[in-house]
């Protein structure tokens, strides 16, 4: 037990002690002014005047000076060792090895001195302990389980040595949450007989503990506390470590193609002899050179002449660095393609000019449109879920009277899976079915409209719109950006509850005009308003045929930006290509012929899985050539060579978390005693930082008291 610091390196900033120090020595002493009369017939004499400087206002530097201690303490970030709490034991003990995959462990010998370390552990165990050994990166993987009806050696150490030396690399980026949660699954469902005492259960992590891999929040979940966690950390040798973290493909206006790439130095040394070459269908292209200086990203640039009217695919390839992993990023340029739009809007008798109307013109079946419109109501869009081969890109849901909760939740469920939707509120809705049909999932509630009555004496205007939103970006011109003319004599009242809902647009009361939210890898758009003429005059106005194309490209660019995908992720059922009969044909990464998919089974077959860098490709079966290519590339924060401290790793994750043993602790397979082991029973970061905020107010207090 006793104090000690997660990170003392803080405490050379007790250097800054000196500086209350030297600032109250230089100081020129106060000295109150005297009326005197004229001095002009007294002489100027000089004299050497020689005044010893004494502190003034000792209590006041010792308080700034105990202000730089306490932000050094702090950072520092004491804790006190506790005795681990161990439970009496007397069975054997369970190991479970978890062995990090991830690219970045292909650095030098990481990987190798990982399964070393791991083959130590095994060898370490007692002839009664069992070991599982499980590898992870952004996916978990068992390789030896603690037991099997079908292997009798499962969950012994000759079982445990095999799996580790069939543990591979893979080009996954790291997630630890999830890995730890299954590896205490796995841990925590083997059981005892009555009778018998509890087995120490103890999970080894072996990694090179990236930051990036550790979750932003993990919801307050933390590993058992029954469960100890052992850290083995593998560290790089240091050297020249470059990545290309991005990638990206323009079209100009000439019709040729800029393809870019960011090239980023994580090493501490210069380097001056990188080059960046360009290959496309196979063929080098073009090589930039570059110059990085440490910790700096430089972008590169090529210019591509296309020929033909095909898609395209090609990489940008990093030269000059060792670890080549990180060194490939791919692109893709596949020819606009228009995307099958729904527009769910009634005939109306009631009124002249309906919201049908107004979509169906501002909507046309144009060639230079990106969309192919058809008209419909509720029962077409059920039916169109239905068949794959009509499944629309967009649906606007613009003047129904039917919905149900179970066209709404149809409609969530297919935004969920990357559709994009577009709801316009209508005079004929009720509240509580929009509520119970979609709003509620997606974290919005409305009580209705806000008046309910019309009223064209009490118009209001737009009066906030976001123009760094992409749908108002094209509005920000001066002569685009007034929406003032634009009068609504009722809307829909909308409470957002949840942050992650957006609210784009507010009439003059701050009631939320125009909201979106992303559910899964689709989006849900809201306008809080009817395209009625009783309701406003934007179906009439300049504005509207603008708003409502930009708002549709800006759903559908954000399907397109999907189709960027990342290894160790599933595709969605969005990006097939499918004939009528719901079948595709897919070549993923890794695949040398193509696979044959389903659609109702595609998201939970292997071939939807991405497993490596490169190319995914999709046709109709009966196609000869591909109908789209998406580029796959590899995590780009998985790069970063940013470690964690064991002691923060377990500060995260554990519920008692455990400190290091000492060399002569006793091995993992024996009974330990309570006090073989430390905990960290309590930081005090927060509260040094919290009791530094009072003393600052303190030391403000006694110095303006001084000059009063």
């Amino acid at each position: 037990m006793g104090l000690s610091f997660l990170a003392p390196l803080f405490f050379g900033g007790l250097a800054l002690l000196a500086a209350p120090y030297i600032i109250h020595q230089i100081r020129r002493p106060e000295r109150e002014p005297i009326r005197f009369s004229s001095v002009m017939f007294i002489p100027n004499i000089s004299k050497e005047v020689i005044e010893r400087r004494r502190i003034q206002h000792i209590l006041l530097m010792l308080l700034r000076m105990l202000l730089f201690l306490l932000l050094a303490l702090a950072f520092a970030r004491p804790y006190w060792k506790t005795a681990a709490a161990v439970t009496e034991t007397g069975g054997p003990a369970l190991h479970a090895i978890l062995i990090d995959t991830s690219y970045s462990m292909g650095r030098g010998e990481l990987f190798a001195d990982a399964k070393e370390m791991a083959s130590e552990i095994v060898a370490k165990t007692s002839d009664r302990d069992r070991v599982a050994v499980m590898t992870f990166a952004r996916g978990q993987k068992v390789l030896a389980p603690f037991g099997s009806s079908e292997d009798t050696e499962a969950g012994g150490a000759v079982a445990a040595k095999e799996a580790i030396g069939r543990a591979s690399l893979t080009e996954e980026g790291t997630d630890y949450l999830p890995a730890l949660q299954e590896a205490q699954n796995l841990l925590t469902a083997q059981t005892v007989p009555p009778g018998q005492l509890e087995p120490r259960r103890i999970l080894h992590v072996i990694s090179d503990f990236q930051k990036s891999g550790m979750p932003a929040s993990q919801a307050g979940w933390k590993l058992a506390s029954s469960i100890e966690l052992d850290l083995a950390p593998v560290t790089p040798e240091p050297g020249r470590n470059l990545s290309l973290m991005d990638i990206g493909i323009k079209e100009s206006t000439d019709g040729a193609l800029r393809v870019l790439g960011k090239v980023k130095n994580w090493s501490g040394d210069t380097v001056t002899d990188a080059q960046v070459a360009l290959i496309v269908g196979g063929v080098e292209t073009g090589v930039n050179p570059l110059s990085l200086n440490p910790g700096n990203a430089t972008q590169t640039s090529f210019v591509l002449n296309r020929n033909g009217d095909g898609p395209l695919e090609g990489y940008l390839e990093l030269r000059g660095d060792t670890f080549a992993l990180d060194n490939r990023r791919y692109f893709t340029w596949n020819p606009p393609r228009r995307k099958p739009l729904l527009v769910l809007a009634d005939e109306r008798g009631d009124q002249p000019y309906p919201a049908r109307t107004f979509l169906s013109r501002a909507l046309p079946d144009s060639a230079g449109l990106p969309w192919i419109p058809q008209m419909g109501a509720l029962p077409d869009l059920i039916a169109a879920l239905d068949d794959p081969a009509t499944r629309p890109g967009i649906v606007v849901v613009g003047d129904i009277d039917a919905l149900d909760p179970g066209a709404g939740q149809r409609m969530m469920d297919y935004v969920e899976k990357g559709g994009q939707l577009l709801v316009v509120m209508s005079d004929r809705m009720n509240a509580d079915v929009i509520n119970a049909a979609f709003l509620e999932r997606a974290g919005l509630r409305t009580d209705g409209p806000a008046y309910p009555d019309i009223d064209p004496s009490r118009a209001e205007t737009l009066s906030w719109v976001d123009l760094d939103h992409p749908v108002f970006v094209p509005f920000r011109g001066a002569n685009y950006n007034d929406f003032s003319t634009i009068r609504f004599t009722n809307h829909w009242v909308f409470k957002v509850e949840d942050p992650a809902v957006r609210v784009v647009a507010r009439f003059d009361d701050e009631a939320p005009a125009i909201l979106e939210r992303t559910i899964g890898s689709g989006r849900l758009v809201v306008w809080a308003f009817a395209l009625s003429l009783d309701w406003t005059n934007l179906p009439k106005h300049p504005r509207f045929v603008p708003l409502l194309h930009e708002t549709l490209a800006y759903l559908g660019d954000s399907t397109k930006a999907a189709s960027a995908w990342e290894v160790g992720r599933r595709l969605t059922v969005d990006a097939l290509a499918v004939n009528a009969a719901g079948d595709s044909t897919v070549q993923v990464p890794g695949q040398d012929t193509p696979a044959g998919a389903r659609l109702a089974d595609f998201e939970h077959d292997d071939v939807s899985y991405l497993a490596h860098a490169g190319f995914f490709r999709t046709r109709a079966p009966e196609d000869e050539t591909w109908r789209h290519v998406d580029p796959v590339n590899l995590e780009a924060i998985e790069s970063d060579p940013i470690s964690i401290a064991p002691e923060e790793f377990m500060l995260k994750m554990a519920a008692a978390p455990r400190i290091a043993q000492p060399e002569d602790a006793p091995s993992p397979g024996e009974t330990v005693e309570p006090a073989a082991e430390n905990t960290i029973g309590a930081e005090y970061g927060r509260l040094i930082i919290a009791f530094g905020f009072a003393l600052l107010l303190l030391e403000s207090w006694y110095m303006s008291s001084l000059r009063g």
